[in-house]
């Protein structure tokens, strides 16, 4: 977070840096974070404007939300990953399936084999 000392804040401006660079899996004592992987915001900082991964939020906005500034990306779609009872059901209603047909290969290869 960057803040700037003049001036009354209006807006609050988020960049989602980019996830780890080609070949990286996380950043650990070894492998960290270069500075050179900030380039691109360092690029977009003098003409901020909104992109797919700057946006701006009304600290008006933010205040409503009880200073939460944990504000997701609007611009990356949300995925809904359904209703777990549903998808447990799902599941619950293939491994019986596939149980059946388990018993149902191994009842036939056992008759073969007599």
């Amino acid at each position: 977070m960057f803040f700037e000392k003049e001036g009354k804040t209006t807006d609050v401006w988020y960049y989602e840096h980019p996830p780890y660079p080609a070949g990286a899996k996380s950043y650990n004592k070894t492998k960290p974070i270069r500075i050179a992987e900030f380039e691109p915001e360092r690029e977009w900082w003098d003409n901020r404007t909104e992109t797919e991964q700057a946006w701006r939020v009304p600290v008006a906005e933010i205040i409503k939300n009880n200073y939460n500034l944990d504000i997701k990306n609007p611009n990356v779609e949300e995925v809904d990953l359904g209703n777990p009872e549903e998808i447990l059901a799902q599941y619950e209603s293939a491994r019986a399936a596939a149980d059946e047909t388990r018993a149902e290969l191994l009842s036939e290869i056992k008759g073969a084999l007599e």
